[in-house]
């Protein structure tokens, strides 16, 4: 019995061209560099959401605090977070201001870590 190479060679197949294994590497090239761009764009998605997540959060600490304390407009990140409306939560991250008819407003600082995000 003859050995699979030997009838390969016999029909004129003697296994794959150099151009065949190019395309395929072109192929596997063009598919990796696909996936790396789709993976940084979900990472700034993810950032964003994250960033637009913790600061309802926030907004929603703080007014609770307000309405439990019976205070308006007072309360900050570091009252919140002693009195256990909110945890883990670094104050230098955010920017807070808060106006009679629209409550809280709370943006990210300049220096902390959603910095440059599109947090809205």
């Amino acid at each position: 019995m003859r050995s699979l190479n030997e009838r390969m060679k016999a029909r004129g197949q003697g296994g794959f061209t150099l151009i065949e294994l190019l395309v395929v590497i072109a192929i596997l090239a063009i598919l990796g560099g696909a996936a790396v761009i789709g993976i940084g764009s979900m990472r700034d998605n993810a950032k964003n959401q994250t960033c637009k997540t913790e600061k309802a959060t926030i907004e929603t600490a703080l007014e609770a605090r307000d309405v439990d304390k019976n205070v308006v407009g007072s309360s900050d990140i570091a009252n919140a977070t002693a009195d256990g409306y909110l945890k883990k939560v670094t104050a230098g991250d955010w920017n807070i201001a808060h106006a009679a008819n629209t409550g809280y407003t709370v943006t990210p600082s300049a220096g902390g870590k959603y910095a440059g995000v599109a947090c809205s």
